[in-house]
């Protein structure tokens, strides 16, 4: 109903502003109803993943792409590195992507203009090691102390649920999230994929 409004050519501009602060509003909750269904998944243990073999570079892909407006508003550059271009991992592609993505749009989110998230890897022992990392001001010591507790404290937008349970996800598929570094300069964090 949003996008039959929202494609009138009948609006005045306040009608227009109205219906993008409902669709941001919309966009919340569904966010946020994800997140909670996500939550009860993991909580119960019942948490289901489809393993698969998958080009690490189409999982990077899928989440940069998702959030490619994101970064143009901040001209933000995304840089992926996926060596060798031809890796592949042992993954749930969807819960995979948007684990990723969560991780991105943190990074977005305290990521200055105008500056740039790298993403990178490097072989394991029997996995791949994704490291995504931003040139923000970096954690306090609060938000490391609770970076991964269920509404964890943080700041802007969000439920303080995210990160958490994109760990949880990534856990279930066998691999993990972790902190790698944090200061002023920037932030890096880390993504275990098992590729076998």
């Amino acid at each position: 109903m949003l996008g039959l409004l929202e494609r009138s050519a009948a609006l005045t501009d306040d009608q227009r502003a109205i219906l993008a602060d409902l669709r941001k509003d919309h966009q919340r909750l569904v966010r946020i109803v994800s997140e909670l269904l996500d939550m009860a998944q993991v909580e119960s243990g019942k948490v289901r993943v489809t393993l698969s073999d998958h080009l690490l570079a189409d999982i990077v892909r899928d989440a940069t792409d998702a959030l490619h407006a994101n970064a143009e508003a901040k001209d933000i550059r995304i840089e992926a590195r996926i060596q060798p271009e031809g890796v592949r991992v042992r993954a749930d592609g969807e819960k995979a992507t948007w684990a990723l993505i969560n991780l991105l749009s943190n990074a977005l989110r305290f990521a200055p203009e105008r500056s740039s998230i790298t993403l990178a890897t490097e072989a394991t022992d029997g996995g791949v090691l994704l490291t995504v990392s931003d040139c923000g001001r970096g954690l306090s010591d609060e938000q490391r102390a609770h970076l991964f507790e269920r509404f964890a404290p943080h700041e802007g937008p969000g439920t303080g649920l995210g990160l958490s349970i994109a760990r949880d996800l990534m856990r279930a598929m066998g691999g993990d999230i972790a902190l790698r570094d944090s200061s002023a300069t920037g932030t890096s964090f880390t993504v275990t994929f098992k590729s076998r």
